[in-house]
């Protein structure tokens, strides 16, 4: 099979599927007579494969580290299925202030906003993401513009771990200043938090990279993968300039 056949089976763009060959997680054979990718039924498998663990919410570094054999695919699963639980343990929290709100109003009361605020804030301390206004500005621009152009980060990674509270956040963003060997000013913390690079300032989102659709029998698992894509942890940071 050529790549224009693998990127029709498997919906996988040649652009991912030569990016995932450059990670070492694809190695297909050329013809050697014009040079050209030829694709075999267990090259195909491996595309599915990283599709699912992609879905799944594993880093290409986990999903080499599983080819290779230095992690086993039972304690990955066991891990990202932790990290569902807390992210689901985080949304039954955030269900209760919904839940209270819902209760006060129906029994005739006014909104309180500041104990609401409060309550949030103090659960947000505790690790417990909200929705941030921070960035609302970039969000709206992100709205009006996606129609044209998708809006331009200064820099983006992706996060060796999930993640899943602030603090964690801060911890991915030192590690990239590290790789990148630029130095790192925290402004704000959060879950979107404020830094400083090279005397700019910017806000780090946590976004869903580019979804592609599963092959065929494992569509059955789409509604789920639907739902992680929304939750914190299975994202990419991306960094926008912000005044």
């Amino acid at each position: 099979m050529n790549i224009k056949e693998i990127e029709m089976l498997t919906g996988v763009s040649k652009q991912n599927i030569r990016f995932y060959e450059k990670q070492g997680l694809l190695n297909p054979k050329r013809n050697k007579e014009n040079g050209y990718r030829v694709y075999t039924e267990q090259d195909l498998y491996k595309i599915n494969e990283i599709i699912l663990y992609r879905k799944l919410g594993f880093t290409i570094d986990d999903i080499l580290k599983i080819q290779n054999g230095q992690k086993s695919i039972e304690d990955s699963i066991q891990h990202y299925y932790n990290v569902a639980q807390l992210q689901m343990n985080h949304l039954r929290q955030q269900m209760v202030v919904y839940d209270e709100i819902h209760n006060d109003l129906q029994k005739g009361q006014s909104l309180d906003i500041e104990k609401y605020i409060l309550k949030i804030n103090d659960m947000e301390n505790r690790g417990i993401p909200f929705f941030s206004t921070v960035s609302d500005y970039i969000k709206k621009a992100q709205d009006t513009m996606y129609k044209f152009m998708r809006p331009r980060h200064t820099y983006w990674f992706e996060p060796e771990q999930p993640i899943l509270n602030k603090g964690e956040f801060l911890v991915e963003l030192f590690k990239f200043a590290n790789r990148e060997d630029r130095e790192i000013t925290i402004l704000h913390e959060g879950m979107e938090p404020i830094v400083e690079i090279d005397q700019k300032k910017y806000v780090a989102m946590l976004e869903s990279p580019h979804a592609v659709t599963l092959p065929g029998p494992l569509w059955i698992f789409q509604g789920f993968f639907l739902i992680c894509q929304y939750t914190y942890g299975f994202k990419f940071v991306y960094l926008y300039e912000f005044d």
